[in-house]
């Protein structure tokens, strides 16, 4: 957790040297100020959850300042101490809603206990400011998604909504308008409930201006979201229309009559997009997919999530065969060139991957191996190496295999497999049979699909039912399944010795990926979404998988998912164990069972194969932000692909999803710290890039991402950042940018300049 920040403004030095040590011993983070005006400045500049403060001092009093600085940040907690104070000053401390009065003298362990209960007080509240936000944050996104699917003018709509809002309204009335958009433009929408809080704004953008609407409200009776949700709404979508006389606030209509500058579609909108498109591309919807990666890019950011569905793009091209894909490749390289050495190593293996087995591949590969050697990147080079391999260049690929083979990577495995596979199974005495077994076990999809488009030779074929006859272990059923679908009869009479082998024979290894949307997996295959009877009870599994370590006892379930009469609840969480162990079952081991009852309690089976990305990144994490553990916390970055379970809105899951990302946030703060003290600043550039993403608000990931573009040289862009923190300061929190941040600036347009003058 953040420290907590307080302000101390005292012109008596001793005292105020006295406050700023005791308070710091106590691990506040303090700062001072000798003059009122000093700290309204500093106000301007920084966030505080606490002011404590004189009244009698030269220039404005400490009331005033106060007053000006509450008007900068109304939740602000105030304590006053003073040695005398007149009734007029008790009065305006009333008015100002001063927290604490200490009267001179006092002793410091009252002053302590004083700040330690205000500090409470502030934590509480923010605690719950932060559900709340997190709440609405999470329908906005889930709204977002749905309407760019439904109708793009939708998310115009919205940008218009939060450009008339305030930064205390603004999620919730965007998240109105998007939802009445949805509900008048979809039918199945229409009949959703989306909660008391969003259709009690919706049920206000039905009432008119002048009081002719359905309840008869009128005016400022209306809430501000709902005004501006049926205002925007009805522009957007009605764009040469006259607004109807006495329908609208006509305050809100002037403005938005007026040109503003629409904020561009946010890094959480654009995550959620990226996410969402990732979904459907495993899913096999391509088409979807495709829509939502070019959602993101229209947002016309240049950032890692863009640059993520620039390859998504290529690659639903490269699966449908296009032509496009070397324009793609062209456009994915052009946009890395500005994002740091690592994303321009990734543009270049992804690119060469896509290729295969196109000779052109080559040079794009050598490169990649070049610049993930430098970096120290394993899992990047033993890809570089295996698609090297596969152009019959000298590569130690026996190696690179073994470390695609991890849990963690199956991915990379999996998407791999198209080119892999008919390289791997060409040469019969190319690695031993227990490594081919092993990839075909995790690839039953690509397979699949090398063999749909005749990339595979009989020969081949017939390599991959010897293997899985030579092996001695537990066969994996699912690529034998699909060997099994090849009519040809040699490959039938050679599966004729498997038949017996295939009695004893390992389910499928159950994947749980819970960072971004939940998918789960048999092997490399997803469960479809129309499998799951209710999202309760796909969520039902997450909750177990997060609770890895203990079984989890029925009463806890039912509290969490169904709060209410007893037996009901029980009968439900009954039902739901039942659907949910239907969906994990394995058709070709229907005995084995992912889901353990005992005792009252529910839990996964550890004896089975099930990977869990929540337990790897938990493990990932404990040894904190240490030296020693930069390579498991560069681990956790890897299993980091998004927000826990972006979609569920379960108390439960919206507290593990915040608690998660600040951990994230704090591996990635210490690793830019990290790479900075080491003088790698590419390194640091792109942790830094990433922890902007996740929080643009953070004072930290601001600096950083500007000390690390300064460092590199890169004037222009550290000055295109600025711009960014500074409007996004202003727009969000009122504030000015901090001091370093100003000399960070300043650094830029000297290097911009080398004469030294600045324009």
């Amino acid at each position: 957790m953040e420290k907590i920040r307080i302000l101390i403004v005292e012109d008596d030095v001793d005292l105020r040297e006295t406050l700023e040590e005791v308070l710091s011993d106590e691990g506040y983070e303090v700062t001072t100020a000798e003059r009122g005006e000093d700290a309204v400045t500093l106000a301007s500049q920084q966030v505080f959850d606490l002011v404590v403060t004189d009244i009698k001092m030269p220039g404005i009093d400490g009331l005033e300042a106060l007053e000006q600085v509450k008007q900068r940040q109304p939740e602000v907690k105030s304590l006053v101490v003073t040695g005398y104070s007149s009734h007029q000053d008790a009065v305006r401390a009333v008015r100002l809603g001063v927290g604490e009065y200490l009267q001179k003298p006092f002793g410091l362990d009252s002053l302590l206990q004083r700040v330690a209960e205000m500090v409470e007080e502030r934590q509480a509240e923010q605690a719950e400011k932060s559900r709340e936000q997190e709440h609405w944050r999470a329908t906005l996104g889930a709204l977002k998604v749905a309407a760019h699917l439904l109708d793009p003018r939708l998310l115009e709509a919205a940008r218009k909504a939060e450009s008339l809002s305030t930064p205390s309204t603004s999620l919730q009335a965007q998240a109105a308008t998007l939802a009445l958009g949805c509900k008048r433009l979809a039918e199945e929408i229409s009949q959703i409930d989306f909660g008391l809080h969003l259709d009690g704004f919706l049920r206000g953008a039905q009432e008119h201006w002048d009081g002719s609407g359905p309840e008869g409200k009128s005016r400022d009776e209306i809430p501000l979201e709902s005004r501006i949700a049926a205002l925007v709404l009805h522009t957007t979508l009605n764009p040469d229309a006259e607004l109807p006389e006495g329908r609208f606030d006509p305050e809100l209509a002037g403005r938005l009559s007026k040109p503003t500058r629409c904020a561009p579609t946010g890094a959480a909108d654009q995550r959620s997009l990226l996410t969402l498109g990732q979904a459907f591309e495993r899913g096999g919807d391509l088409e979807n997919a495709y829509r939502a990666y070019e959602g993101v890019l229209d947002g016309g950011e240049l950032n890692l999530t863009a640059f993520e569905a620039a390859l998504g793009k290529a690659r639903i091209e490269r699966a449908i065969r296009g032509e496009r894909l070397p324009r793609l490749l062209k456009s994915v390289r052009g946009m890395a060139k500005n994002l740091g050495d690592q994303v321009r190593a990734r543009a270049v293996l992804e690119g060469g991957l896509l290729l295969l087995p196109d000779p052109e591949a080559k040079a794009y590969l050598l490169e990649a191996q070049q610049l993930y050697g430098e970096q120290g990147d394993e899992l990047g080079l033993a890809r570089a190496h295996l698609g090297l391999a596969s152009l019959g260049e000298e590569a130690p690929f026996r190696a690179a295999l073994e470390v695609l083979l991890q849990p963690e990577h199956i991915w990379e495995l999996s998407d791999s497999s198209y080119w892999m596979l008919p390289w791997l199974l060409a040469k019969p005495d190319l690695v031993e049979p227990g490594v081919v077994v092993r990839v075909l076990g995790e690839s039953a999809r690509g397979l699949k699909a090398c063999m749909e488009d005749d990339s595979l030779s009989i020969e081949a074929r017939l390599h991959a039912v010897d293997a899985l006859r030579k092996f001695e272990g537990d066969l994996p059923l699912a690529p034998v399944r699909v060997l099994m679908q090849d009519k040809t009869p040699q490959i039938q009479k050679a599966l004729e010795a498997l038949k017996v082998e295939l009695k004893s024979a390992q389910g499928a290894s159950l994947k749980l990926v819970s960072f971004g949307p939940f998918v789960v997996s048999r092997g490399d295959e997803s469960i479809a979404e129309t499998e799951w009877k209710h999202q309760k009870v796909k969520y039902l599994l997450a909750y177990l998988a997060k609770n890895w370590r203990t079984p989890v006892p029925d009463e806890q379930l039912m509290e969490e998912f169904w709060p209410g009469p007893a037996d009901r609840a029980k009968r439900s969480l009954y039902q739901a164990t039942y659907n949910l162990r239907r969906c994990l079952k394995d058709p070709d081991a229907p005995q084995l069972d992912y889901v353990r009852r005992e005792r009252g309690c529910l839990s996964l089976n550890e004896d089975l194969p099930i990977w869990n990305d929540y337990k790897e990144l938990e493990e990932a994490l404990s040894g904190g932000c240490e030296p020693d553990n930069r390579a498991m916390l560069n681990r956790a970055l890897r299993l980091y692909r998004g927000p826990y379970l972006e979609r569920c809105y379960m108390d439960w899951a919206v507290s593990a999803r915040g608690s998660l990302e600040l951990k994230v946030m704090e591996a990635l703060e210490w690793l830019t710290q990290d790479q900075l003290s080491q003088g790698n600043k590419e390194g640091a550039l792109q942790h830094a890039r990433q922890l902007f993403e996740l929080d643009p608000l953070s004072n930290a990931a601001q600096l950083l991402t500007m000390k690390a573009l300064v460092g590199l040289g890169q004037s222009k862009q550290a000055l295109d950042h600025f711009k960014v923190c500074e409007d996004l300061l202003r727009q969000e929190l009122n504030l000015e940018p901090t001091i370093e941040m100003l000399q960070l600036q300043q650094a830029a347009k000297l290097q911009d300049e080398p004469s030294g003058l600045i324009g």
